[in-house]
């Protein structure tokens, strides 16, 4: 049988390209992606204006100057098409040129327009609508554009209702427009996005909600915000919530720009909208029907304020987007001091590291941080991740606990959670290819939430069951530290081995496997043959103290190339595999350095069977043990500060999943552990089990300090 130890294991990884579910064709800019992955300001922008908003050369001319504006705030660019069926995520200009020529056949794509053109590799302007469904996909937050579409004047009647409006309410994007196209019915439209859900504010001193080629509509907006920080601000705390509805910010044209009066606008569209009855027009034609018509009205004016207010939106949300990027990068940062030596342990580099990465991984690594450019090889790699999905109440009492029957005040929180949901949430947010969720939930509320906050995960292989979803109540104390939990997990036996088999596949073709203690004993037992058949390395996730030991119980429990337990489960493993000698292990809360050690005594013995192992220790930190060649390497990084604990519930998840994050990227012991350092550092943060602001950053290796294995004792097997 073969084993893998770290290096192998990050060299066993390979490159597919990114897709956005899992065939569909996607063409991400290098430029682009490398700046998604770095949390550099994206800021997408549609192509319909490009291919039916405007007349040819105007609309190449102003596709380009908007690319360049958003450039000169320091933003990149993301300009989204239908390209021959690939989804293209920012245009060379060669494309522009393409898709600008009137003799180009385009199709207008919305959403429901996409699965015809991708299957017949057609050509596709994307709409509002389809553009947010790429961003959501790929997840960029900012997108402008120049008005959205909405409900047509007799639209009580037509139902002719943009789609653009039901895709604000899916995704937690900001639109920077110029309000709703003059054209429309934007009263209705702005109940319509009420009942989406969907948040209205002006950027400007005042509510007034501009008309597209005016700049007050004669309605309301709910909210404005009169500078660039507070529109960040507002963007921000869109994307923490992670409510799936998005933010139409309203940006009215430029003063100097509006050069047809209120009045005589609604003169212009009456005239082109009884035109457009009169010739039938109907459907996906009437928006370029009218805006052509209004053009040859006004004698090109509303062309020349067209052109005028998309630039300004866009120099508007490039500003945001940069913005937002220093916000998130304040939060993001990592801080950390060097640790200080311990049980008589030696400081040392990840330079000089011998245990965990490849050294060929680790050059290429440093010299593309080095250098700005991505990570290609191993950045696209499949994940996938078997285990439980459930819904967590968790429970923060505000008062001291007493255990003697009175009532406490406290704050009760409903979320999306199970250590393997988790696991997949939170890697999906630091990869560039969605893993693979296999799972089971209920067929109700609770199961259709859980696969919904995936957005950025594949869950095709998860099952609606008969049985219920999962729940489970967590008590924590006024210090958010968790007491107890109480779970109802049935539905995990619908992770059956039938399932496993159904998909082994998925299982040998990927090239790390991720699971946890939900998942049934006999299920395990599939997939660790089938990762032993295939020699796929596996990292197993113990759960829970009274789950960690179950895969050891298998015979194929020494085909696991990673294990991430807490203290206690270490101990329940140890014991496991010690045949249930009378371990006995106490966490020293004043003394870490017992802590330490008793963790590295317990986990020693196991490198036999278990290459690699993450201990975590609470407030003391973290432990790498690896088998070497010349013997185990030890090392114990400690956890980075944060100002405020909300809740620990997420932490350990958002740890390992933070660090396989790191190897399947293909760096270093020390960065990959930077990165989960930083994961659970804002799970830590955050009222969610895995923080909406997730997202890889580049950072330093973290401190660590090596520890000498003479130093500790044996515990024999």
């Amino acid at each position: 049988m073969k084993k893998y130890v770290l290096s192998q294991f990050t060299g066993h990884l390979y490159h597919r390209s990114r897709s956005l579910c899992s065939n569909t064709p996607l063409d991400v800019l290098p430029e682009i992606k490398n700046g998604l992955a770095s949390g550099k300001p994206i800021v997408a922008l549609e192509s319909t204006i490009i291919t039916h908003g405007m007349p040819y050369p105007h609309n190449l001319k102003t596709a380009k100057e908007v690319e360049e504006i958003v450039r000169s705030q320091g933003a990149i660019p993301a300009t989204i098409a239908i390209l021959g069926g690939t989804i293209k995520v920012g245009l060379s200009d060669e494309d522009l040129n393409y898709l600008a020529k009137p003799d180009t056949p385009v199709i207008k794509s919305s959403r429901r327009d996409f699965p015809f053109v991708l299957s017949k590799k057609l050509n596709g302007g994307t709409t509002v609508s389809g553009t947010l469904l790429v961003c959501s996909k790929v997840g960029i937050k900012i997108f402008v554009t120049g008005g959205i579409g909405g409900v047509h004047r007799d639209g009580q009647t037509s139902l002719d209702i943009s789609a653009d409006l039901t895709e604000l309410g899916r995704h937690s994007i900001a639109v920077i427009s110029s309000g709703v196209k003059s054209i429309l019915d934007i009263g209705r439209t702005l109940e319509y996005l009420e009942t989406q859900g969907v948040c209205v504010a002006t950027f400007g001193e005042t509510n007034d909600f501009p008309a597209f080629y005016c700049r007050d509509s004669g309605y309301k907006s709910q909210y404005h915000v009169e500078n660039i920080s507070d529109a960040a601000k507002l963007v921000e705390s869109l994307v923490m919530m992670n409510s799936k509805s998005g933010l139409l910010l309203a940006n009215p044209v430029p003063e100097q720009s509006e050069l047809i009066k209120k009045e005589d606008m609604d003169k212009v569209i009456q005239k082109a909208l009884s035109e457009m009855k009169e010739q039938g027009i109907a459907g996906k034609d009437v928006t370029p029907f009218l805006l052509k018509a209004i053009a040859d009205a006004t004698k090109g004016k509303s062309l020349e304020t067209n052109i005028a207010l998309i630039k300004n939106n866009a120099l508007v949300g490039s500003q945001i987007a940069v913005e937002l990027s220093k916000l998130n990068s304040d939060l993001l940062s990592l801080h950390g001091e060097t640790q200080k030596s311990v049980l008589g342990g030696k400081k040392v580099s990840t330079e000089n590291c011998a245990g965990i990465s490849a050294r060929i991984s680790v050059e290429n690594s440093e010299k593309n941080a080095e250098s700005g450019s991505s990570q290609s090889s191993p950045s696209a790699s499949k994940v996938v991740v078997i285990g439980g999905a459930m819904m967590d109440i968790t429970v923060k009492s505000e008062d001291d606990i007493k255990f003697d029957g009175r009532t406490l005040n406290g704050r009760l929180q409903q979320s999306c959670g199970g250590v393997a949901r988790n696991l997949a949430d939170a890697i999906g947010r630091l990869i560039d290819d969605p893993p693979i969720f296999i799972s089971a939930v209920g067929d109700d509320l609770f199961g259709k939430t859980l696969v919904e906050s995936l957005p950025h995960v594949d869950t095709g292989a998860v099952i609606k069951s008969e049985k219920d979803s999962a729940c489970c109540s967590a008590i924590l104390d006024n210090s958010g530290e968790c007491l107890f939990i109480v779970a109802a997990m049935d539905v995990f036996q619908d992770i059956s081995p039938h399932q496993i088999s159904r998909h082994e596949n998925l299982i040998r073709e990927s090239k790390y496997i991720v699971f946890d203690g939900n998942t049934p004993l006999k299920s395990m037992e599939v997939l660790l043959q089938i990762s032993r058949d295939h020699n796929v390395p596996v990292w197993f996730e113990p759960t829970d103290i009274t789950l960690a030991s179950k895969p050891f119980k298998t015979k194929l429990f020494e085909n696991i190339t990673y294990i991430s337990p807490n203290i206690y489960e270490l101990l329940e493993i140890s014991k496991t595999l010690n045949e249930g000698r009378n371990l006995r292990f106490e966490m020293a809360q004043s003394n870490p350095e017992d802590t330490i050690r008793q963790a590295v005594e317990h986990s020693l013995p196991l490198l036999d069977s278990i290459p690699n192992i993450m201990v975590t220790l609470g407030t003391h930190g973290s432990l790498i043990i690896s088998r070497g060649e010349s013997g185990p390497s030890i090392h114990h990084y400690k956890p980075l500060r944060v100002p405020k604990v909300v809740s620990v519930m997420g932490a350990g998840d958002c740890l390992a999943a933070g660090f396989i994050a790191g190897l399947v990227r293909g760096h270093s012991e020390g960065v990959s552990m930077a990165a989960g350092l930083n994961a659970a550092s804002l799970a830590i943060q955050s009222q969610f089990t895995v923080s909406p602001l997730l997202r890889w950053v580049q950072c330093e290796a973290a401190p660590f300090t090596t520890l000498q294995s003479a130093h500790f004792g044996h515990l024999r097997r």
